[in-house]
């Protein structure tokens, strides 16, 4: 069954912002004030984004090496067919997979925008902000969701990809779009299949 999530919790992690944009401990030297002035802009992202997601369990059958049958859970009428060894490989053992897809919003990507113009230094950090939250807000769901699966002696696989990765084409990002049905949390896709606001992610793992 399709769900929506609208309270998901992400709290900035600093250290990996930091290591995103490319500071290393006891390598990068960073004066007092400067990082102060890092970690405020950190602030200033999470204040922005509201995080937004939507999940899917879906069943699959193996059509042919390579090939997979999905669909959504009492819907076998809406068979889809993907091509990908990487997913083929991936899935195999599994009898279910587990989509998600995660929105930060519009509000924090148009003041990213602005502040391009204004100041790039405050800008980048703001876009690193909101990449590791969005990050942290896969593992939220991850960790909700597993609390459901556990009362079947189910979890999630810990590794997880997305559409792009492998050859997984980009292409499948709208078919697993249109599974997550992310128009209903402000996500739009493009003829390119890239998602709009960015920092929207959509994601998979297997149920084993």
């Amino acid at each position: 069954m399709l769900r929506y999530i609208n309270n998901i919790i992400s709290q900035p992690d600093h250290k990996t912002i930091f290591s995103r944009l490319g500071y290393k401990q006891k390598q990068t030297e960073l004066d007092e004030a400067a990082k102060k002035e890092i970690i405020s802009w950190i602030g200033e992202a999470a204040s922005l984004i509201k995080l937004r997601g939507s999940i899917l369990e879906c069943n699959l059958e193996i059509a042919d090496e390579g090939k997979i049958l999905i669909y959504p859970e009492n819907n076998s009428a809406k068979k889809i067919e993907i091509t990908s060894n990487y997913f083929y490989k991936f899935i195999l053992e599994a009898k279910k997979f587990f989509l998600m897809g995660i929105t930060c919003g519009k509000e924090i990507m148009d003041f990213i925008e602005k502040e391009q113009q204004e100041n790039m230094t405050k800008a980048v950090v703001l876009d690193a902000a909101a990449g590791e939250i969005a990050d942290s807000g896969l593992d939220y769901i991850v960790s909700f969701y597993n609390k459901e699966l556990i009362r079947k002696s189910e979890k999630l696989f810990t590794k997880r990809f997305s559409p792009g990765y492998g050859d997984l084409s980009l292409e499948t990002q709208k078919v697993f779009y249109d599974l997550l049905e992310m128009k209903k949390i402000g996500v739009d896709i493009t003829e390119s299949f890239m998602l709009i606001p960015q920092k929207s992610i959509i994601a998979l793992t297997r149920i084993i």
